[in-house]
């Protein structure tokens, strides 16, 4: 069967959610039977086209209940989803204020459920970013990951625990297959990771990771300072009087949160208009949040008590306009086995 065009389409994905989606160069379609109560076949068959905007070569995915696509320049990601008011597929803007993290372009999309839904992405300069994804508490967010050296490859997969992201690290001129971010009691949240649980470093442990001076070694979810808590030598590491605890050893993934690019124009020229920031945290401990400088507690009483643990969407009100250096500061306890899974900015009935 041949899709009707007015123009030369390629087929870039074919997904299936109520029915069969087939993407191309220049619009999004659906596939089905005329006759529900037969097969589709070449004369059952009814194809219907319902958006516009085109889709690149990279996959599309399943993501909740929605089909997430590239677009074609690869900086902008859509959400297709089945409308009951027109009886059609439509599609949603994902990465509304988010050119400046996606502009490299993606390359590749994976969808990381458990225990938050969220979006990955490979870029083509070798990071990558998330957009946690949770459209009930109406948090949409993006953040850059990234670590030492180029991911090559990655993509999401299951796990008892939480899904796993593995992936192939190109660094110092060898290739490393590594985890991003497994979530357990023990997470720290490095990559090329090495975990022992109640073994002597007294006396020194082997380690594989290659020690190019930017290893990363965590005892019971502090960080430890090279040459004054622990030395490797020899591809041995040393942890003076430790023969309990837990203790893993890898290199960094750095997480970062981003602002977006919503602004207003004011009398004194272009600021940002923040009048309400959302954190919605998984497992957390103690937060404080400050703005310029300036406490600003939580709305509704909410707020963390030492030794507390909270899940969920939090909101606190700023209030006025914050010229474009904004600087947002986010404090959570000391531990490094939080997970802050979405920070974006409200403005009006846009969100970042």
């Amino acid at each position: 069967f041949t899709v009707s065009s007015d123009s030369f389409d390629t087929i870039r994905s074919l997904k299936s959610s109520r029915q069969l989606n087939v993407m191309t160069d220049n619009a999004e379609n659906t596939m089905g039977s005329r006759d529900d109560n037969a097969v589709t076949s070449v004369t059952n068959i009814n194809v219907s086209s319902h958006t516009n905007y085109g889709s690149n070569e990279t996959q599309a995915v399943q993501m909740a209940d929605m089909i997430w696509f590239v677009m074609g320049q690869g900086e902008r990601v859509r959400a297709s989803k089945y409308d009951f008011a027109s009886d059609g597929q439509q599609s949603i803007e994902m990465s509304l204020f988010a050119s400046h993290i996606t502009e490299s372009g993606i390359k590749e999309m994976s969808f990381r459920r458990h225990p938050y839904n969220s979006l990955f992405c490979l870029l083509n300069n070798g990071t990558a970013c998330t957009l946690t994804y949770e459209g009930m508490q109406e948090v949409r967010a993006w953040a850059t990951v990234s670590t030492e050296g180029e991911i090559v490859s990655a993509a999401a997969n299951y796990s008892d625990t939480g899904d796993i992201i593995a992936g192939v690290v190109h660094r110092n001129g060898s290739y490393f297959l590594e985890t991003v971010g497994a979530i357990d009691e023990g997470t720290v949240f490095l990559d090329n990771q090495t975990s022992w649980v109640n073994a002597n470093f007294d006396i020194g442990q082997a380690i594989k990771q290659d020690d190019d001076g930017n290893l990363v070694v965590i005892l019971d979810d502090t960080e430890l300072v090279r040459d004054v808590d622990y030395t490797i030598a020899g591809g041995v590491l040393t942890i003076p009087s430790v023969t309990t605890g837990n203790v893993c050893i890898g290199r960094r993934i750095a997480c970062r949160v981003n602002p977006t690019d919503i602004s207003e124009v004011a009398p004194s020229g272009m600021v940002k208009r923040l009048t309400a920031l959302g954190m919605y945290l998984l497992d957390s401990g103690t937060c404080t949040v400050k703005i310029n400088g300036k406490e600003s507690p939580f709305t509704d009483g909410l707020k963390w008590v030492a030794g507390q643990r909270e899940s969920g969407l939090f909101e606190l009100t700023t209030g006025g306009d914050y010229e474009q250096g904004l600087d947002v500061d986010i404090t959570i306890d000391s531990h490094r086995h939080f997970t802050l899974t979405g920070l974006g900015y409200r403005l009006g009935i846009s969100q970042g």
